[in-house]
């Protein structure tokens, strides 16, 4: 949406962009069901002033006013038994370590585990309680979240370590969706196909003799065809890894693939529950749990994932919301809607012991069943990749030529090396590619 918003704004309108979804915004989707807003997606504004998002969010008056300060702080086990809090805030210190930390150098090729393991066992030694277990546990759930990963022990700590921080988080007022609305003005109606998923992309006439010359043959599912001069490729790093063998004709070049294979695209979903009031009391809740027993059946498995229980403050109705992440998401995904709310709502009356009545509103993400992005926020290089020679994003935004004609660009928060992970990383790809696009046309190219 990006990319074509600049190219409209620089006079280049003969452009489509064809969504394979019913709804334009990707991994960007804001839900409202009554008084009930939530986010299915991206949730924040990574960042201060230094992020342009949070300098758009101001001048469209709609950045939210900051978190409260005061709230309803309880640790507990999952069977409601109250621990202490102490460890909790050196854990959390511990996300901020990989921040500009030139010690993450000795551990290069290694993974993030290694890392909070070690700064994990200097801060409290190694004596393997139950109580240390538990926080461990803690840690390595709140890091997954943090970093979007499908666990730990997955991605290389340098690379992980590059993100550029701009700041504390912040949010937009009243959804994500005003961002959607925002970009969406700027480009008619007439620019956007939805539901037109693309099957096959035939791009190099060199190889693919039929083609004109230097132009780029797309054809949808329903059989249908659009040539074009340029493509920019928006998919995300998990659909293209999963589909580029199927999708591209030729194949892509080796360093694509092989960038491709050495990165991964985690899977996090959110379970969101919504009541007419907060069951929990008047301000805020943050519900730590820490897990000291792991008997659940396999079904419930995924339970072992929630570490962090919070409140949804800017929705307008009492919600609250937890993250889960790579197996456990999985596991997740498979339930039926009803099971999930079950065994979550389960999970919240044994932590708090408390009668909690059904919601009125209960919401799950399935991000990693999903054929068009198979995954969520976080593309990160892994220890495997990085082992086999995959230290940066470079390859994943280099274009694609025909002879000597550029024909295919890629855009997307997989291929920034600095602010991957973000909404702000993807627009800023989108703007970078419609600009070498632009430069591109100036050249007759």
């Amino acid at each position: 949406m990006t990319a074509a918003k600049t190219l409209i704004e620089h006079n280049t309108t003969d452009l489509l962009i064809l969504e394979a979804k019913a709804r334009l915004g990707g991994r960007v989707f804001t839900v409202r069901e009554g008084n009930v807003v939530v986010e299915a997606g991206a949730e924040w504004i990574h960042g201060d002033e230094r992020n342009p998002l949070n300098v758009l969010a101001q001048e469209l008056q709609a950045l939210a006013p900051p978190v409260p300060e005061e709230w309803d702080f309880r640790t507990v086990t999952q069977e409601g038994t109250h621990m202490t809090a102490e460890p909790y805030t050196p854990v959390h210190e511990l996300l901020s370590e990989i921040e500009n930390n030139a010690s993450l150098n000795s551990y290069r090729g290694q993974a993030l585990d290694q890392f909070f393991k070690d700064r994990y066992k200097e801060l409290y030694g190694e004596e393997p309680t139950t109580e240390w277990k538990a926080w461990l546990h803690y840690l390595n759930k709140v890091v997954n979240s943090a970093f979007g990963c499908n666990d730990w022990t997955t991605p290389e700590v340098v690379s992980t370590g590059a993100f550029e921080e701009y700041g504390e988080d912040n949010q937009w007022a009243d959804g994500y969706d005003t961002l959607l609305n925002h970009i969406k003005a700027g480009i008619p109606k007439k620019h956007i196909r939805l539901s037109s998923p693309i099957c096959r992309i035939f791009w190099d006439k060199h190889q693919e003799g039929e083609l004109d010359e230097g132009r780029v043959l797309l054809v949808k599912r329903d059989g249908s065809s659009i040539m074009a001069d340029h493509v920019i490729v928006t998919a995300s790093a998990g659909h293209l890894k999963e589909r580029h063998g199927q999708l591209f004709s030729p194949p892509l070049p080796a360093q694509h693939v092989d960038t491709l294979e050495g990165m991964e695209l985690g899977v996090a979903n959110k379970v969101q529950m919504s009541w007419g009031e907060p069951w929990w009391g008047p301000g805020p809740l943050e519900l730590n749990i820490l897990w000291d027993k792991f008997d659940l059946p396999e079904e419930k498995s995924w339970l072992y994932d929630l570490a962090v229980v919070f409140s949804v403050v800017r929705s307008p109705q009492a919600t609250i919301e937890a993250f889960t992440t790579g197996k456990a998401s999985e596991v997740m995904e498979r339930l039926s809607e009803e099971e999930v709310q079950a065994h979550f709502l389960e999970l919240l009356r044994n932590t708090t012991e408390t009668e909690i009545p059904e919601p009125a509103f209960f919401r799950r993400t399935t991000w990693g069943s999903d054929p068009w992005v198979r995954g969520s926020y976080s593309t990160l290089i892994t220890t495997t990749g990085f082992e086999s020679g995959v230290t940066s994003r470079a390859p994943l935004r280099s274009p694609l030529y025909s002879g000597e004609k550029m024909v295919l660009q890629w855009a997307g928060e997989h291929t920034s090396d600095s602010r991957f992970s973000t909404v702000d990383g993807a627009m800023g790809t989108g703007e970078r590619e419609a600009k070498r696009l632009l430069r591109a046309l100036q050249h007759g190219g």
